[in-house]
């Protein structure tokens, strides 16, 4: 489905497969960049330390911020990157606002 845009969308095949290769490889580097953050690979480079940062930031500090994943230029639009010590600890961002059922049955 997303090919047959590309294909109906660009004036030339050859623009078209331009253009689902361009996508299909963002969407590739966006969804490794986010699978890396999530293990726990520490990041060598600047360039991806600070991404690895800004996103853990997002799931450990505050769910409020800090949303971009591989650009944060987003946030620097939105406001939503200050300074990670002026922002208060969410008591939800490790569980994105799921409460813990206290229902449960307690260990056998």
């Amino acid at each position: 489905m997303f090919s047959a845009l590309w294909f109906m969308l660009a004036p030339t095949p050859q623009m078209a497969l331009s253009g689902v290769v361009g996508s299909v490889t963002m969407a590739f580097l966006y969804e490794w960049t986010h699978y890396l953050t999530h293990t726990g690979y520490k990041p060598q480079g600047e360039f991806y330390r600070r991404i690895w940062r800004y996103h853990r930031l997002h799931h450990f500090k505050n769910e409020h911020y800090w949303q971009g994943v591989t650009t944060h230029l987003g946030d620097r639009i939105l406001g939503t990157m200050p300074d990670h010590t002026a922002v208060p600890n969410s008591p939800t961002c490790r569980t994105l606002g799921i409460e813990a059922p206290t229902d449960l049955p307690g260990p056998p």
